[in-house]
């Protein structure tokens, strides 16, 4: 069954991400397939009925261990939130692959940024409406030895809030 989010819907199945944004008209999709290895992932969007353009490639540079779509920025475009490793700690950080709202939709270039570096092992990313507000909220399960926590980042995009 698939994921409603303040911009559209995601069907989750492993490492395998697809998004349907709400407000477009051509009803077109965004696949996101995270990589075997770990190291990255790849964005495949939909041009036209039937017809994908070809995979581009991502990576926060470490290693990678789950993915989200939403709208994180409030531009009403596909971002991804990808959960990895900090090399040699014991940390764990979220980036955020935002879409360049001046980018041509067609060429669909993605902007990293760290969202957050959280102690522990992040087990679990989820788009979601905490405040709700109308925003993709992002929240993610951490696991530090036998306790777990919930870290939650609030959308606070400048990008006009749904229904206002």
């Amino acid at each position: 069954m698939p994921a409603e989010s303040a911009c559209g819907s995601s069907i989750f199945s492993g490492s395998l991400l697809a998004h349907r944004p709400r407000n477009d008209k051509h009803d077109l999709l965004t696949i996101v397939l995270l990589h075997e290895d770990n190291r990255g992932f790849s964005v495949i969007l939909q041009s036209a009925p039937l017809e994908f353009d070809e995979p581009r490639f991502y990576s926060p540079g470490y290693e990678t261990g789950r993915l989200a779509l939403g709208d994180f920025t409030g531009d009403a475009g596909v971002d991804v939130a990808v959960a990895h490793v900090i090399d040699n700690t014991t940390r764990n950080a979220i980036t955020i692959f935002a879409r360049d709202p001046d980018a041509d939709p067609k060429a669909h270039r993605l902007t990293p940024a760290t969202a957050g570096s959280l102690d522990g092992s992040i087990v679990e990313l989820l788009v979601l409406d905490h405040d709700r507000d109308g925003r993709d909220d992002l929240a993610a399960a951490l696991r530090t030895g036998t306790r777990g926590s919930v870290w939650i980042d609030l959308n606070r995009s400048p990008g006009d809030v749904p229904g206002s």
